[in-house]
């Protein structure tokens, strides 16, 4: 068991676990300060206390508009960590987005396992979320850093939803040519789903959460045949993708949709 740490995205808060300074449009860290020195202790503290096995420290900027300097911070942290565990046979993984992390080989080394989270990728993009065609190209990516041995693929257990503008939405999903729509507060038509956190400035995505995910897709069809349902969805497949989604027209607006990206638990 792994303690599994979800770092803050925004400066502010991030401030409250490091001691930061904002100069000349970049993060600066003093990594032997008290205030680092005491987090990573507790860290350590907590594994020890409880018996885990290892942490897993999560990369707050997954995207490439990520704060810069982020990485060298990330760096001096992860190195503080590594020596706290030092010969105590405990694990240190990270979990980092389809975007490699700026850190020297010798960082790397201290790292057991990168779970990559392949599933957000057309952020700042047009493609599908969470298409199985690009996991090839990440893992290519991710190769010039590290060896695939340490490279693990997380996939998303539900879906990603988002909010678009289309003339022609059909075509454009097929197409692979979707447009954000830019909404600081976007209404998604299904409730207990969260809001992705997106440091590109960009607010219309949130998770598809697999209890909503499996309430919509019947149990005893294969999502890829169906056209449509009562619930006003419809359903596809995006071929070039290797992508299952469903899509619903806003009630406000005829030209904007939610559009849904999963992977096919049933296949």
């Amino acid at each position: 068991i792994i303690l599994s740490v979800l770092l803050p995205t925004d400066a502010n808060n991030l401030n409250s676990f490091f001691n930061l300074v904002y100069l000349i449009n970049t993060w600066v860290y003093y990594p032997n300060s008290n205030q680092n020195s005491k987090f990573i202790s507790d860290l350590i503290n907590i594994v020890t206390t409880y018996g885990f096995d290892g942490i897993d420290i999560d990369y707050p900027y997954k995207l490439p508009c990520g704060q810069s300097g982020f990485g060298t911070i990330f760096s001096s942290f992860l190195t503080g960590i590594s020596a706290k565990l030092f010969g105590s046979g405990k694990s240190l993984t990270i979990t980092a987005g389809q975007y490699p992390i700026n850190m020297t080989d010798t960082v790397y080394g201290y790292i057991d396992f990168i779970n990559i989270q392949a599933f957000r990728l057309n952020i700042n993009n047009v493609s599908a979320s969470a298409g199985i065609d690009k996991i090839s190209q990440i893992l290519s990516s991710w190769n010039v850093f590290v060896n695939n041995s340490k490279l693990v693929l997380g996939v998303e257990f539900g879906g990603i939803f988002e909010y678009v503008s289309s003339n022609s939405i059909k075509s454009d999903i097929e197409n692979q040519h979707l447009q954000i729509v830019n909404d600081t507060n976007p209404k998604f038509p299904l409730t207990n789903n969260e809001l992705i956190s997106d440091q590109c400035n960009r607010s219309s995505y949130a998770y598809l959460s697999w209890e909503n995910l499996n309430s919509l897709l019947s149990p005893s069809s294969c999502p890829t045949n169906l056209i449509s349902s009562s619930s006003a969805w419809t359903y596809g497949f995006v071929s070039n993708a290797k992508q299952p989604y469903l899509y619903q027209q806003s009630n406000s607006n005829p030209s904007k949709f939610y559009v849904a990206f999963y992977e096919d638990y049933q296949s």
